[in-house]
C-alpha cells in the first residue's frame, strides 16, 4: 500500500476524530472474491558469471592496447610491459652465450691437439685428462648460458600480455602506469552474463529455484529464471541470481518483476480503506451499526485493493463517509 495514501488517510481520520454524530450517512459496497497474481518489482544489475584477473609477469611500464568494456578474444594482445632492465639482462645473456660458444670451440680444438700429442708421446695421459676436464667445464658453462638466455628471452616475450580467455575488459590500469611484479593489469569478465536481483528479505520465502523473472532492459522484455538464492543480506535485501539465454551488456542497472504467488482474496474500493492506529481497516455495517475490521492489503490497483481477510460476499462495507466512522457508530445507509 502506498505510504502517501496511508498518510492521507491518517490526516483525514485525525481531522474528523472529534466529530460525534448520532447518525452518519454512508454508502456501502460488497466485496468481490478474486484470484490474483502478486508481483513484486525489484532493482537488479547485469554482471559476468565469472572473471579472470591478468597480472604483470615482471616490473615495468604498462602500455595498453585495449579499452575498458572492450570485447577481446583469447590470445589477443591487450598490453605490453616495458622494462629496460630486462632488456639489459637479455643483452648480457646473449653476450654470455656467444662467449661460451667461442670458449667451447677453443677447448675442443685444444683437446683435439692434446689427443695428437698424446699419441706422439709429447704429453702424458694426466695432461690429456686435464684438458678433457677443462672442455667439460666449458660445456657446463655454455649450458648455463643457454638456460639463462632462454629464461630471459621467455620473460621478454611475456612483455606482450595476451588475453588468457575471451570476454570483456574491466578495471584496466591507466596507460603509462608503472607496475610491480604480479600487479593486476585488468580483469576480463566472462561473456556469459547473469542478473543479480536485490529482493526484500520479506519476499524471499516465496521464491524458488527455476522461478520465472521478467527483466525490463531499455524498453525490452527479457525472460530469466532464478538459479541461486544467496544467504547473505545487505540492508534487508537478499541477492538472488537469475540467468537468461539472451545476450546482455555487463553492468546494466535494470528493473525485474517476480510473480511471487497466486492470492485468493477480496477486491474492494480503495476509498473504503481507513487508517486506524496506523493500520488499514474497513467498517462493516451490520444492523445500522459500524464495526471496525482490520485488513491485510496485498495489492494496490490504483482505485481498488486486494485484501486477504475473512469476509463474506454479502458483507456491507462502508464507502462514502467511511472516514467519519468509529466502532459502534450508528449509520444510515444511502439508497
Amino acid at each position: 500500500m502506498n505510504k502517501i495514501f496511508f498518510l492521507a488517510l491518517s490526516f483525514v481520520a485525525s481531522l474528523y476524530a472529534s466529530i460525534q454524530e448520532s447518525h452518519v450517512q454512508v454508502s456501502v459496497v460488497t466485496p468481490m472474491n478474486s484470484d490474483m497474481n502478486i508481483q513484486i518489482d525489484v532493482q537488479a544489475i547485469s554482471e559476468a558469471t565469472s572473471s579472470y584477473i591478468v597480472n604483470t609477469p615482471f616490473d615495468g611500464v604498462l602500455h595498453t592496447r585495449v579499452l575498458n568494456t572492450q570485447k577481446v578474444k583469447k590470445g589477443q594482445v591487450i598490453a605490453t610491459i616495458e622494462n629496460t632492465q630486462m632488456g639489459n639482462k637479455k643483452e648480457t645473456a646473449k653476450y654470455n652465450l656467444l662467449v661460451g660458444k667461442k670458449q667451447l670451440e677453443v677447448e675442443e680444438k685444444k683437446l683435439q691437439a692434446s689427443h695428437e700429442m698424446l699419441k706422439l708421446g709429447v704429453i702424458s695421459s694426466n695432461d690429456y685428462l686435464t684438458q678433457e676436464s677443462m672442455l667439460n667445464e666449458k660445456k657446463i658453462a655454455l649450458s648455463n648460458a643457454k638456460s639463462e638466455f632462454v629464461n630471459v628471452d621467455g620473460l621478454m616475450k611475456k612483455s606482450a600480455i595476451k588475453a588468457p580467455v575471451s570476454g570483456y575488459i574491466s578495471q584496466l590500469q591507466a596507460d603509462g602506469t608503472y607496475l610491480t611484479y604480479a600487479s593486476p593489469i585488468c580483469k576480463i569478465e566472462n561473456e556469459n552474463v547473469h542478473v543479480r536481483l536485490f529482493v526484500p528479505l520479506y519476499y524471499v520465502k516465496n521464491l524458488k529455484i527455476g522461478q520465472n523473472v521478467t527483466l525490463h532492459v531499455r524498453g525490452n522484455i527479457i525472460q530469466a529464471k532464478i538459479s541461486q538464492i544467496l544467504s547473505t543480506t545487505t540492508n534487508n535485501l537478499v541477492d538472488v541470481i537469475a540467468t537468461t539465454k539472451e545476450s546482455m551488456q555487463i553492468g546494466l542497472s535494470l528493473e525485474a518483476s517476480i510473480q511471487i504467488q497466486n492470492k485468493s482474496g477480496w477486491i474492494i474500493p480503495k476509498d473504503s480503506i481507513v487508517l486506524v492506529q496506523n493500520r488499514p481497516a474497513i467498517y462493516i455495517i451490520q444492523n445500522h451499526i459500524a464495526h471496525l475490521h482490520f485488513v491485510d492489503v496485498q495489492k494496490d490497483m490504483i482505485n481498488k485493493v486486494l485484501i486477504v481477510d475473512h469476509l463474506n460476499k454479502d458483507d456491507k462495507i462502508a464507502l462514502e463517509n467511511s472516514y467519519m466512522l468509529e466502532e459502534g457508530t450508528i449509520v444510515e445507509v444511502k439508497k
